[in-house]
């Protein structure tokens, strides 16, 4: 996103002190924060912010019909009645409602994604159930061939140690 105004170009633009947007700000805050960035000490707005400020003072101040002043949001054109053209920016109402319409396209999506993976999980710890399975059956049957190889040895010789004792007690 492109950041290029500031509080003042803001106050410039709709021409109301800083602290009436401050007070906005304030009370929109979470949107605004959304379409801003602090870069050391300045605030930088997008385009967005801007647009909500200038339909929100365009929309609520009705001395404009009276005292005809150039918009600069709107290149500067004045109707012949002395009121400005419809603001081509969409007002705090749109921009919320196609905010929200892009967070529950992003919820949905998460929840299709989230429905995948553990359709995923399910089949991996299926896998893994019945690889648990198979290496118990080899093992059984490397077990049992073991005991097969040990029926067909001969019976272990006895040390020199063990036929000198077998002697020597009288076995």
């Amino acid at each position: 996103m492109n950041y290029q105004y500031t509080i003042n170009d803001i106050a410039a633009e709709v021409k109301v002190s800083k602290q009436s947007l401050y007070t906005l700000i304030k009370k929109n805050q979470a949107f605004v924060n959304e379409n801003s960035t602090r870069k050391q000490r300045k605030v930088y707005y997008n385009q967005a912010v801007m647009d909500f400020f200038v339909s929100y003072y365009s929309a609520s101040s009705p001395d404009k019909a009276e005292n005809p002043r150039q918009d600069i949001s709107n290149g500067g054109e004045v109707l012949a009645n002395g009121e400005n053209p419809p603001s081509m920016a969409p007002s705090a109402d749109e921009l919320y409602k196609s905010k929200l319409d892009a967070l529950h396209a992003e919820i949905d999506a998460l929840h299709a994604e989230i429905d995948k993976l553990r359709r995923n999980l399910d089949e991996k710890e299926e896998e893994r159930k019945e690889l648990i399975r198979q290496n118990g059956a080899l093992i059984l049957t490397l077990q049992q061939e073991k005991q097969e190889k040990q029926l067909f040895l001969p019976a272990p010789k006895k040390s020199i140690g063990d036929k000198l004792k077998g002697i020597f007690k009288g076995k």
